[in-house]
């Protein structure tokens, strides 16, 4: 009977640090079902009540968390569009460097 796990990628600690803890538990060879829609519907919840808040920080957070999540359920067509759009906001609000 496989252990079901809820993913919540990058959540703190980076998109990194979530999937190498992946492959560590994954390796372990214990039967591991990931839940990442729950993730996914959260995600989407905090950028449309973000939206409707106006806090455009958060809203654009949220898409590249929903970028994450396409990411690990293979989609990586829609993640790469979802982060780039991200990084792109995240730059006019001058959140990242570079």
């Amino acid at each position: 009977m496989a252990h079901e796990v809820t993913l919540i990628p990058g959540d703190g600690t980076g998109p990194e640090l979530t999937e190498a803890t992946r492959r560590v538990l994954e390796a372990t060879g214990v039967d591991l079902e990931w839940d990442v829609q729950a993730a996914l519907r959260d995600w989407q919840q905090v950028r449309q009540l973000a939206a409707e808040l106006g806090e455009k920080g958060w809203a654009n957070r949220a898409t590249g968390e929903l970028g994450m999540i396409a990411f690990l359920k293979g989609n990586t067509g829609e993640a790469t569009k979802a982060v780039q759009q991200a990084l792109e906001i995240a730059r006019t609000f001058g959140d990242v460097g570079g």
